[in-house]
C-alpha cells in the first residue's frame, strides 16, 4: 500500500485531506479607514438659524464709500455734498443632506462586530466628507479667481500648470490690495490638496523666497505669509 501523507490541501471529504477540519479565524480587531482631513469648515463663519424661520438667512452689507484720487478741500463754513449709502444683501439658503444603512435585527445579533456602533462611526465620517465637499463646491463656483501661469479658465490648465511660492506671494498682493482682511494669526489661509501641496513643496524657489517658508505643524507650513494646508 503507497505511503499516504495526510495535508491541509484538497476540499473535505477527500482522502489524505483536513480540509474538513479547517476553520477561517474572524478577528477581534476590526481594521480602521482610511479617514480623510476635512479642514474647510473652519475657515467660515458660522451663523444658526432658529426655529420655524424658514430655510433662507438674509445677510447685509454697508459698502465702503468711493476714496477719490484727488480729494476735494472743504471749503469753510460750506458743507459739501452728502455721499449716497449702497447697502447689499446676501442670502444662503439650508438645505439637508444624509444617508440611511438599514441593518436587520439577525445582523446585529450574529455579527462578530458591534454593526451598529460601527455603521455609526463611517456614517459620521461621510456625513463630515460631505460637509467638506460641499463647502469646496461653493468655493469652486466663486468668480473671483486666481489661476497659475494666467490662464483664462479651468480647462485650459495643464499638468505643468502648479501653484508655486511666487504665486503666493501675488495672491497675498491681490489680497492686500483688495483690502482683505487675514485670519487673526496674521495670515491668509491656502487650502489644497495633497498632490499640489507636495509640489508647492517641492518647488525651486529663490533664495531671500526662503525665509518665508518654514513648517509650523504637521501638514501646516508658513509660506509667503499664507498657512498652506493639506
Amino acid at each position: 500500500m503507497a505511503d499516504v501523507i495526510t495535508v491541509t490541501a484538497g476540499s473535505a471529504g477527500q482522502a489524505g485531506s483536513t480540509a474538513a477540519e479547517l476553520i477561517t479565524y474572524m478577528s477581534a480587531r476590526l481594521l480602521e479607514v482610511a479617514e480623510l482631513n476635512t479642514i474647510l469648515d473652519q475657515f467660515g463663519d458660522k451663523h444658526p438659524l432658529p426655529a420655524n424661520s424658514s430655510k433662507t438667512i438674509r445677510f447685509t452689507r454697508e459698502e465702503k464709500l468711493s476714496v477719490s484720487a484727488t480729494p476735494t478741500q472743504l471749503t469753510e463754513g460750506v458743507p459739501p455734498d452728502a455721499s449716497a449709502l449702497t447697502i447689499n444683501q446676501f442670502e444662503a439658503i439650508t438645505e439637508q443632506y444624509g444617508a440611511l444603512v438599514r441593518l436587520s435585527d439577525l445582523a446585529e445579533l450574529t455579527a462578530r462586530h458591534n454593526l451598529v456602533e460601527r455603521t455609526i462611526y463611517v456614517l459620521g465620517l461621510q456625513a463630515a466628507e460631505t460637509y467638506d465637499q460641499l463647502i469646496y463646491n461653493v468655493l469652486n463656483a466663486g468668480t473671483t479667481v486666481y489661476r497659475p501661469n494666467n490662464k483664462s479658465s479651468d480647462t485650459a490648465l495643464v499638468g505643468s500648470d502648479v501653484v508655486t511660492a511666487v504665486d503666493l506671494v501675488e495672491v497675498e498682493a491681490t489680497l492686500n490690495g483688495n483690502g482683505a482682511r487675514p485670519f487673526e494669526s496674521g495670515y491668509y489661509a491656502f487650502v489644497t490638496s495633497p498632490q499640489p501641496y507636495a509640489a508647492l513643496l517641492k518647488t525651486r524657489i529663490s533664495r531671500p523666497l526662503r525665509s518665508f517658508a518654514h513648517r509650523r505643524k504637521s501638514g501646516v507650513v508658513k509660506l509667503a505669509n499664507c498657512m498652506v494646508s493639506a
